[in-house]
């Protein structure tokens, strides 16, 4: 979990994405202060 104080504290959301595209704004958010929860060995991500 982060520690950041950034807009979106307190914001859980989980990455369950596939495409390119997703897995980046799911780290900008995380950038931002959300915690972001990535389910492994759930989905496997293939990137083309």
């Amino acid at each position: 979990m982060s520690l950041s104080n950034g807009p979106l504290t307190g914001i859980r959301l989980v990455d369950a994405s596939t495409v390119l595209a997703a897995p980046f704004a799911a780290s900008l958010l995380g950038d931002m202060g959300a915690e972001v929860i990535i389910p492994i060995g759930l989905f496997k991500r293939t990137y083309y």
